[in-house]
């Protein structure tokens, strides 16, 4: 056990401080000098040490903070296995873990005192050639306890945060309510379409935060349930009798902080608006697909497609000033990625690519 390579005495002996020094034999004077030394030594170390039989973990010798510890004088340790000091479950399982090296934590139960928390590190030793096995205990207490009071609270400011999403949720709610009643006095459709937009936009960003409310995790939002809440509420905005437009979500599979979801869902809801609106008129029928998926490089790429009549002949998505458009380039902008239009005849109707550089899609998780 000693450091430096102190002799430590056979099982027989123990590291108590030696009662005589005989003064005839000056080498032995120094040993027992150098022993009494360093039992001084380990009785100042606040962690229990214990001198281990390795087969049962019998006690052979102890400091002095193991006898605090146990709350049992260092004679009375001496041949108890160092199992009998913890509850009856733990140490069994001490005894049946692999005695090479062993790792734990468990409760030492003092004399009269409540168990205490230790962490138990032990290990075999071959000391002039028989084994021995060393165990250090050191009292968790503390440490539990504070772990205690950081969990408490994060719990209120998880609570907290919960509460804040929930009303900010609800006071765009109410802004959109008053946007709803508002468009009862107007009377030229054009106006009364606009605020439909202002609410869709407004709904947009607080079904972010309606979603992170009721997560488990309040950094992260699963994108594509949210695509798909965000799908079917446009496709029933839009929805007018004769006709069949629908808006699906094909492929997903990234989540978003809320930095990232609320411009993509912004993004989004522009776009399928502008294609619910504009894609097809004098059909009967049009269909717009979603798409949202990292790639193998870190990127991610977001992709609206209709299959409606195309974007107007000579129209230039990145220089119209038409504010759903100009909304997609500042949000897009704001991602730091990158717009890419494809429209007929080299498509079947019009596609938006957005994609995000890795430098942004870092925040993007993946999803099962």
């Amino acid at each position: 056990m000693p450091a430096g390579g102190t002799t430590v005495p056979n099982a027989s002996d123990s590291l108590a401080a030696p009662t005589c020094t005989d003064a005839r034999d000056p080498h032995l004077a120094a040993h027992l000098h150098a022993l009494e030394r360093f039992r001084s030594l380990l009785d100042q170390v606040q962690d229990a040490i214990f001198l281990l039989e390795p087969t049962a973990l019998a006690i052979i010798d102890c400091n002095n903070s193991a006898a605090a510890m146990t709350g049992r004088s260092r004679h009375a340790l001496l041949g108890a296995r160092l199992g009998e000091l913890m509850e009856p479950d733990e140490g069994g399982l001490l005894l049946a873990m692999p005695r090479e090296e062993i790792a734990t934590v468990c409760r030492l139960c003092g004399t009269g005192t409540p168990p205490t928390p230790v962490e138990v590190h032990f290990r075999l030793h071959t000391f002039e050639g028989r084994p021995y096995g060393v165990a250090i205990a050191r009292d968790i207490s503390e440490r539990m306890a504070a772990e205690h009071r950081l969990k408490a609270s994060l719990k209120e400011k998880e609570l907290l945060l919960r509460e804040v999403h929930h009303r900010v949720k609800n006071n765009l709610q109410v802004v959109s309510s008053f946007l709803s009643v508002q468009s009862h006095y107007f009377k030229d459709p054009d106006d009364v379409a606009l605020l439909k937009e202002s609410q869709n936009r407004i709904r947009t960003i607080a079904s972010v935060h309606e979603r992170l409310y009721g997560s488990d995790d309040l950094a992260t939002v699963n994108f594509c349930e949210y695509m798909e809440d965000l799908a079917t509420h446009l496709a029933q905005v839009y929805r007018v009798r004769g006709r069949t437009l629908e808006v699906k979500v094909t492929h997903c599979a990234v989540g978003l902080t809320i930095e990232k979801a609320i411009p993509c869902g912004l993004i989004i809801n522009e776009l399928v608006t502008n294609a619910m609106t504009h894609a097809f008129a004098g059909r009967d029928h049009g269909t717009v697909l979603l798409s949202f998926l990292p790639s193998d490089v870190g990127t991610a790429l977001l992709t609206v497609t209709d299959d409606g009549i195309g974007l107007p002949e000579g129209m230039d998505v990145m220089q119209t000033d038409s504010l759903g458009f100009v909304i997609v380039r500042l949000l897009t902008g704001q991602l730091k990625g990158t717009l890419k239009v494809t429209t007929r005849p080299i498509a079947p109707g019009t596609r938006f690519e957005i994609e995000l550089p890795a430098g942004v899609a870092s925040t993007l998780l993946q999803f099962e």
